[in-house]
């Protein structure tokens, strides 16, 4: 037993991982809910941050109508920054803790956002509730969802991260549509609206709570690898991914194409953005890390894409407006 020990000890993570999943099939009604909630998730996050298109007219029309568009975007583009950067936190917290602690405080976050925006009437503000708060508990929902689908799913990985991740599509096709209505056609106040919005989220985001859990370990070869194989380091954070060329190459390619990802749904409300980049960025970051930094991994990645998430899409709006 001391020998097969000293084996498994001797193996990558990765492919003790491989081994102990080999054996067990991956979809099974555990799994099947666990995306249904990581969807959710994104849904009421990325897919809630595609619709700011319809905000930003309707500021640029009503509430705002004496700050220029570059401004009022400057509230949607700080909420994508803040999402990003609040990510390698969540994802750190979410290999040392699991992802419950984390999805219930970002959802309490987001709804205080939400019902916090329905007050606004200053610039200031729409900044710190719905740029500020709305973007810190965000990254708290979507970072600990996308970690526990990667951290399930070893075969079947990328397929499951591509359905998890249509739900921040399905999100911005609607959420634009009903934010639209209620605005533009049905004549209901901007603070209903948001309401109307927070009450929607409720349940959506407590199922995204009950479903979204970390994979059960059963044997010793899968204690190792929730463990990390790291010993005696126990739950100490495990920054090595930071030190690999191939992960911070990657985190560059990521946030060189992020440049324009927002863009066109912040200026143009009927566009949808490709989000296959974000299903893309999970993928590759679960490849390259442990099973016990994937969190830490995929948090590092979206850091790295969130300064250009920051300058990019204003200066896109001013390049529009200046013709």
């Amino acid at each position: 037993m001391a020998k097969a020990a000293q084996g498994s000890a001797s193996l990558d993570p990765r492919e003790i991982e491989n081994e102990a999943t080999s054996r067990q099939p991956e979809f099974t009604p555990r799994s099947t809910m666990l995306i249904l909630g990581a969807s959710v998730s994104l849904f009421c996050t990325l897919g809630f941050m595609n619709a700011f298109g319809v905000f930003l007219a309707y500021y640029h029309q009503h509430s705002l109508s004496h700050r220029s568009v570059f401004d009022i975007s400057r509230i949607g583009s700080l909420g994508i920054f803040v999402l990003t950067l609040g990510a390698p936190v969540a994802g750190v917290l979410v290999d040392k803790t699991g992802p419950l602690i984390l999805l219930a405080g970002g959802s309490t976050g987001l709804l205080c956002g939400i019902f916090a925006t329905s007050l606004c009437t200053e610039y200031y503000q729409f900044f710190l509730a719905q740029g500020l708060l709305l973007g810190f508990s965000m990254s708290f929902l979507f970072t600990p969802a996308l970690a526990t689908v990667s951290r399930y799913f070893v075969r079947h990985r990328s397929l499951a991260l591509g359905i998890s991740v249509s739900g921040s599509s399905i999100g911005g096709i609607i959420w634009l549509i009903m934010l639209d209505r209620l605005l533009n056609n049905n004549g209901v106040s901007f603070g209903w609206t948001m309401r109307i919005v927070g009450f929607t989220m409720l349940p959506l985001l407590f199922i995204a709570c009950l479903t979204v859990r970390s994979p059960s370990r059963t044997s010793q070869l899968d204690d190792d690898i929730a463990g990390g194989l790291h010993g005696s380091k126990g739950h100490q954070t495990d920054l090595s991914i930071a030190k690999s060329f191939t992960f911070l190459l990657m985190c560059a390619g990521m946030a060189i194409a992020s440049l324009g990802v927002f863009a066109p749904l912040f200026y143009i409300t009927s566009s949808q953005p490709a989000w296959a980049i974000m299903s893309l960025q999970t993928a590759c970051a679960a490849q390259l890390s442990t099973p016990a930094t994937r969190g830490t991994a995929l948090g590092l990645v979206i850091l790295a894409i969130s300064l250009t998430d920051l300058f990019a899409t204003p200066m896109s709006g001013e390049l529009i407006t200046s013709g």
